[in-house]
């Protein structure tokens, strides 16, 4: 019985053991986004992780990390001309790496979008707090200050014309901001311990205290580790 060879498709004759090794210089190389920042302390692509996590577990808006999404953008950028260049002798392993690295940048991209529409979502639910409260206010970029007030005035305006003018003025005074959802710092939320914190007190009224050390995870309040999210002492889950 005559058995005949399958055909195999044979790697291009470049792509040798030591160019191995030059493929993997040329990935380490290029792997800027997941290098660690000028200030240490974790990759780019850890910290925006953790922005997101803690922007979509969070009750209220948190700071903007504006120098972390400008980074994360640069870098993202960087990375689509490094791709997007032109080949050299080396074509298969380069062929090979962009398609690496694209996925490295949709995963990226993925992380960015997810902590910028977690603000989008609670400016669209908070967004006359937002435009009203001085604190929250700054805590919004230019981009987004802009798309707060625009998204109240056509509410504003959507209420006034569906309704609140067929009714009488002393009742409708105040009604477009009370239909506005409100922040509940009491909400439970899920967190790491990060640091060996101790004690924190959990209601001022009750005289309750709760023992926080490194790696716990608890389901806790907001209100008592909000200080300590800010800090960075804790990150929500």
């Amino acid at each position: 019985m005559h058995f005949e060879a399958l055909p195999t498709k044979r790697l291009p004759a470049q792509f040798t053991a030591n160019n191995e090794f030059k493929l993997l210089d040329l990935i380490l190389s290029n792997d800027i986004i997941d290098a660690e920042d000028e200030g240490g302390k974790g990759s780019l692509v850890q910290k925006i992780k953790t922005a997101a996590l803690n922007e979509r577990s969070a009750p209220e808006l948190l700071e903007y990390k504006e120098e972390l999404v400008d980074q994360i953008k640069q870098s993202l950028r960087s990375q689509k001309q490094r791709i997007n260049g032109p080949f050299t002798e080396f074509q298969f392993e380069e062929k090979l790496f962009t398609s690496f690295q694209q996925m490295e940048i949709d995963r990226i991209s993925y992380l960015l979008r997810s902590y910028l529409r977690s603000r989008i979502v609670k400016i669209e639910k908070h967004h006359s707090k937002f435009v009203s409260d001085e604190t929250y206010h700054q805590r919004l970029s230019p981009s987004e200050q802009k798309f707060a007030q625009s998204y109240t005035d056509l509410i504003k305006s959507h209420y006034r014309e569906s309704f609140l003018q067929s009714l009488p003025d002393r009742v409708n005074s105040g009604e477009e901001d009370a239909m506005t959802a409100r922040i509940n710092l009491d909400e439970y939320v899920i967190c790491r311990v990060l640091e060996r914190i101790g004690q924190i007190e959990l209601d001022d009224q009750t005289d309750e205290f709760a023992e926080l050390n490194e790696n716990d995870v608890v389901l806790i309040r907001y209100r008592p580790i909000q200080h300590l999210l800010v800090e960075g002492k804790v990150e929500l889950l």
